[in-house]
């Protein structure tokens, strides 16, 4: 099985599929098996304890147990008595019904062209190292958010596109135009004109945890609105390249070449994240999605004004260097500061300064404070907590806007 597992890939994506239910079965399993544990125990008959006076209990019985009248609705005596079938056959239902339901939201995103330079492509590889990165034909995925045409995907999918063509749910396909896009987050918004489209329903991504079940959807290798399952296997990864401002979800869905763009949904079919990235070329079981909360923000933002608005400092940040706050991990030291008027010059800010706290919010990595800056309105006056040389300042920073 292993050797045909490498021999071909989609033995691999089976075993996933298989072993990710074997797993759900087996946990379900060793939960039952404790709770009936734990309820044997309490339903044990008491021990008898000998009288004071030597004499036996049997004068005074303890009062006999009596089984309480069953009633509509009750729970079984057991968890033995849950059939696991219908608890598997529930679980499969469920998947059915968000599949069939974000189904219609999803896209097929083709491009065409290469509306490129070469400094373009320098940039965006800084910014996402090799994450299918080329210029010229591009595939990929979006979702639908919003009836009157809006369709959020990667930006890697389509910065390089002088035509971008959509796949439409009902098997129709239509140009789409670029309203606007972020590189920093790898999102880009489109507009296709076309009726009785199905928008996506938002998840909140700041409830999720390790380990909650979610579904990819999207367009692998052209296999058209192609479902995998799997859990949330980490949250807040750090941006892919050298972006900061979105930590990202990580899974074990199995994504790949031209998931890009597609939603990550949730149990109840919500967008919890748009899938970017993954580790490799193609499936190894890691997988990165921008959480929908980023997401839904960005989606907002480029609408309304064609761009996203970010807070600026105009400081290079990184982990401290000190002893207490490195072991700590506390803390962003402030390592460069850019060149003329900057935010941080004009607060006195100072290379080797360790920023503790914005705006009462403790600081625990350069890319939280990254990120507080960026969602900083332009204009805004923030008190910053920072130690310096074992001294603890605080600072009054008005946030500029990015040159």
């Amino acid at each position: 099985m292993l050797k045909a597992a490498k021999a071909n890939p989609w033995v691999w994506v089976a075993i996933s599929g298989c072993g990710c239910v074997l797993l759900l079965f087996a946990l379900w399993r060793s939960i039952v098996d404790d709770n009936d544990s734990q309820q044997a125990d309490g339903n044990a008959a008491p021990t008898q304890q000998p009288a004071e006076n030597g004499t036996s209990n049997s004068e005074n019985p303890p009062a006999p147990q009596v089984d309480p009248p069953s009633q509509p609705g009750a729970q079984p005596e057991s968890t033995r008595d849950i059939d696991p079938l219908q608890v598997a056959a529930a679980l499969s239902a469920a998947s059915e019904q968000l599949s069939e339901r974000i189904s219609k939201s999803v896209v097929r995103i083709d491009t065409r062209g290469s509306a490129t330079t070469a400094s373009r492509i320098e940039q965006m590889s800084r910014l996402f190292g090799k994450v299918n990165l080329r210029a010229g034909p591009q595939q990929g995925s979006g979702v639908i958010v919003d009836s009157s045409g809006y369709i959020l995907t990667s930006y890697h999918v389509v910065w390089a596109a002088d035509v971008i063509l959509v796949g439409l749910p009902d098997g129709s396909s239509t140009r789409a135009v670029k309203v606007g896009y972020d590189m920093l987050t790898d999102l880009a918004v489109l507009k296709v004109d076309a009726e009785g489209l199905t928008p996506a329903k938002w998840g909140r991504s700041k409830d999720l945890h390790a380990g909650t079940l979610v579904w990819a959807i999207g367009n692998p290798f052209g296999f058209e609105r192609s479902v995998t399952m799997g859990i949330i296997s980490a949250i807040d990864r750090p941006g892919v390249g050298s972006t900061p401002y979105a930590d990202l979800l990580q899974t074990d869905a199995a994504v790949n070449p031209g998931n890009s763009g597609g939603p990550l949904v949730n149990l109840r079919g919500e967008v919890i994240g748009i899938n970017t990235a993954i580790v490799g070329e193609a499936y190894r079981g890691i997988g990165f999605a921008i959480p929908s909360d980023t997401a839904q923000s960005v989606y907002q933002q480029i609408r309304e004004r064609k761009s996203v608005a970010r807070g600026w400092l105009g400081v290079g940040l990184g982990k401290p260097t000190d002893a207490e706050n490195a072991r700590e991990h506390q803390g962003a030291e402030i390592l460069e500061l850019s060149s003329g008027s900057t935010p941080a010059r004009a607060a006195g800010l100072r290379i080797g300064d360790v920023v503790l706290a914005w705006n009462d919010v403790p600081i625990r990595s350069p890319v939280q404070l990254s990120r507080l800056i960026a969602q900083t309105q332009t204009g805004t006056q923030v008190r910053v907590r920072i130690q310096r040389g074992g001294e603890s300042i605080t600072a009054n920073v008005v946030v500029g806007t990015p040159p």
